[in-house]
């Protein structure tokens, strides 16, 4: 039997170094990481978030830095997102969704997460990476010369409506909640390559991806610049895409039938697609 004058003692809490880490390309690229907010999250194992552990933490640099007290003996998932501050719904980590309306490069993101068992004071570093695919669509010179020049039609704008996840869970890194989202994307007619070949952007976008190789379907609108209709309601079905890749959908999608091929840039490919890249 216990005696009666046995005090339990306190737990011990111990401070955790966290420092978290976006990806040096990311760094390089047009984006401004200053804008960036790191949003950390703290969940007891098998239990929900401890909200008064939640922090939002400025980007240094590729880095940002958040050190809880945590008690010792306990495991804990740690949950973190990267992206400009009022970009994305981030109530819960758990459940993270985009706020509609702003431009494509604003949505670029990264996430990362970990589980510790606190066993003393604990130094880690995470690099976050992108939970999106970038979808690039791109038309032939040839294509967009024979609208411009032919018809007088200048492409200035698409919609876009992509059949995909629209609901990040960045405790678990899971993709969920199948919905269809709608782009309304200005045209740049920016060139860019593909496979050796030029072509002229049409449209380009940030879409969330499973954690593996997926298919998705879209159809796409595209107006000129009087607002009259070049293509209504094209579609195209089985588009790969996988996490921070670049997915190119190119060909003739302004005249005629409407032909296209696809290609996943991944520096990762040798040979014939040692041209390929992630996304910068």
């Amino acid at each position: 039997s216990c005696s009666s004058d046995e005090v339990a003692m306190p737990e011990e809490c111990v401070e955790v170094k966290i420092c978290t880490e976006l990806p040096i390309t990311a760094v390089t690229r047009a984006t401004n990481l200053t804008d960036y907010k790191v949003y950390c999250a703290v969940y007891e194992q098998n239990s929900n978030e401890i909200t008064n552990l939640r922090e939002v933490v400025d980007v240094a640099g590729s880095q940002a830095f958040f050190s809880p007290r945590l008690v010792k003996g306990r495991t804990y998932d740690i949950a973190f997102w990267a992206a400009k501050d009022g970009a994305y719904n981030t109530t819960s980590l758990e459940a993270i969704t985009r706020i509609a309306g702003l431009p494509q490069d604003d949505y670029d993101a990264f996430a990362g997460r970990t589980t510790i068992t606190i066993d003393g004071n604990v130094s880690h570093n995470i690099t976050l990476t992108r939970p999106h695919a970038q979808l690039n669509i791109g038309v032939t010179p040839t294509d967009w010369s024979a609208v411009v020049n032919t018809f007088g039609m200048t492409p200035t704008y698409i919609t876009l409506d992509v059949d995909a996840f629209d609901t990040f869970d960045a405790r678990t890194g899971a993709a969920k909640g199948n919905s269809t989202t709608t782009y309304n994307l200005d045209v740049t007619g920016a060139e860019f390559t593909c496979e050796g070949n030029a072509y002229k952007n049409i449209a380009q976008c940030y879409v969330l991806a499973g954690y593996n190789k997926q298919n998705i379907n879209f159809s796409y609108s595209i107006y000129d610049q009087s607002s009259n209709a070049i293509r209504e309601d094209v579609e195209i079905i089985h588009v790969p895409i996988e996490r921070n890749y670049k997915t190119n959908v190119v060909g003739g999608l302004l005249t005629g039938v409407v032909t296209y091929s696809i290609a996943i840039d991944n520096s990762d490919l040798q040979g014939d697609n040692n041209h390929n890249h992630t996304i910068e």
